[in-house]
């Protein structure tokens, strides 16, 4: 309480409070320029540290949403599955992406995330196909 009280009182809260919601807005738009790129349907969002992105538009079920999720895994990108948002049984193929992170990090991410999507679209089964992925899974690995 006495940390929350120091901070509420601070002469540079609004300054903290101005930064902080530029580094969100400048994250933010980092991320949407880069789906816009990559074609990828996403949710905006206005008030949360993450915006909702269909990176498997043509799974067909929470399995092909999850190979996709371990697809991203693979290569050190954590998100968090559709499917853990409570979305609908006909809303697979979702993933959250948080941009409350360092835009250096941001930026490092994405471009990890680019490079699954460029083997995805360069080869590989379509994300709900059940050919093999590239550690020999069944399930489909393309996001796109």
């Amino acid at each position: 309480m006495l940390l929350t009280t120091t901070i509420l009182r601070s002469p540079t809260l609004l300054d903290l409070s101005a930064l902080n919601a530029h580094r969100h807005s400048q994250s933010y738009a980092v991320v949407t320029s880069w789906l816009n790129k990559w074609g990828v349907l996403y949710l905006p969002c206005n008030a949360s540290p993450f915006v909702m992105a269909k990176i498997a538009p043509h799974a067909r079920s929470w399995e092909d949403e999850a190979a996709n999720v371990r697809a991203l895994e693979d290569v050190g990108i954590g998100v968090s599955a559709g499917r853990s948002q409570h979305s609908s049984e006909d809303a697979v193929g979702w993933v959250g992406i948080t941009f409350a992170v360092p835009l250096a990090r941001l930026q490092e991410a994405l471009g990890r995330m680019e490079s699954v999507l460029s083997a995805r679209r360069a080869g590989g089964a379509m994300d709900g196909d059940r050919g093999c992925g590239r550690h020999g899974k069944r399930g489909g690995l393309r996001f796109m």
